[in-house]
């Protein structure tokens, strides 16, 4: 059996069972990433609501995905993507504007030195 699966197994755990069904258990790194975009969605909309039976849970949960949003998932892709346009532009951004302050420094110290290439100059004069 594969390691990733006797470290994943509980005390109590079949192994000889779990490893028939699945070659890796599911862990958060196998997860689809879309996973984690109704998380937050779904938290929301059941933040502050109590349920009674597990059965009043279920029917919200079953509720809640029925009533979503047919592009729910295609908008909160697109808007990743668009972040991670976002991101680039500002890292861009942000390595031009060191490259730039690097050439003033450096047209800086080219001055001070020309500067006191003068001063040595008219000292010895």
């Amino acid at each position: 059996m594969p390691p990733l699966i006797q470290q994943t197994l509980h005390s109590n755990g079949c192994s000889a069972t779990v490893g028939k069904f699945f070659l890796i258990l599911p862990t958060v790194q196998t997860w689809h990433p879309l996973t984690f975009i109704f998380f937050g969605p779904l938290k929301r909309h059941l933040g502050g609501m109590a349920f009674e039976t597990e059965d009043d849970l279920i029917s919200e949960l079953r509720n809640w995905f029925d009533n979503l949003d047919v592009d729910f998932f295609r908008k909160k892709k697109k808007k990743k993507k668009k972040k991670k346009k976002k991101k680039k532009k500002k890292k861009k951004k942000e390595e031009e504007e060191e490259e730039e302050e690097e050439e003033e420094e450096e047209e800086v110290e080219e001055e001070e030195e020309e500067e006191k290439k003068r001063r040595r100059s008219s000292s010895r004069l």
